[in-house]
């Protein structure tokens, strides 16, 4: 069974996905640390499953990560038609 992430638009800072059409995330970058020492991560779909790419591996992570979407810095949506 696939399982959609969904996210709720609540702040002006995340712009909306576009009313004419159907977007679904495709991925998200992540910042961890602090403000002079960290790093940053993807999570990724692919086919259906989320991954997290971090500098030395890839894993498997549950597909609702609402913790990690709601401070990513960067969005990725794939129009689905």
């Amino acid at each position: 069974m696939q399982q959609i992430l969904q996210l709720t638009f609540t702040t002006k800072q995340i712009p909306a996905p576009s009313q004419d059409g159907h977007c679904r995330l495709a991925g998200l970058v992540v910042y961890s640390g602090s403000a002079t020492k960290g790093h940053y991560v993807a999570y990724i779909n692919q086919n259906g499953r989320w991954r997290l790419y971090g500098d030395a591996r890839v894993q498997k992570v549950a597909p609702a990560a609402e913790q990690e979407a709601e401070r990513a810095y960067l969005y990725f949506y794939s129009k689905v038609s």
